[in-house]
């Protein structure tokens, strides 16, 4: 075969996987900082029920709409999230795991998400 043949077919296999991880594969992270497991411990939260994406926590792999970030001062997208502290803020962790314990309470969803339809994740 050509080089050229070759590099075009690599190429092709190349993309193929790159499209398969960005919309197949989910990119979501287990929880386990100590911090944040105490405190799902305290909210009776089993975190192996638990991931997070860059910006929302999942509970089942359902999307809670809470949003979610390490840092409490983290400016929240008022429109597509529940910001858990005040002034849209992310809020710190005990106020994202309460928020997420909403969530669990309301199936699985915050009552208070500003999405008009229903999560689908």
């Amino acid at each position: 075969m050509k080089p050229r043949v070759i590099l075009f077919i690599g190429s092709g296999i190349l993309l193929f996987f790159f499209l398969v991880y960005v919309f197949i594969c989910q990119h979501r992270f287990a929880v386990i900082d100590k911090k944040w497991l105490i405190l799902f411990s305290k909210y009776n939260i089993n975190p192996k029920d638990i991931t997070h994406d860059e910006s929302v926590w999942y509970y089942k792999n359902k999307n809670t709409c809470v949003f979610y970030s390490e840092w409490k001062d983290t400016e929240c997208p008022r429109h597509s999230r529940y910001c858990s502290g005040k002034l849209n803020s992310a809020g710190n962790a005990e106020l994202q795991v309460r928020a997420i314990r909403e969530a669990i309470n309301n199936k699985g969803e915050h009552p208070k998400c500003p999405l008009i339809y229903p999560s689908t994740n």
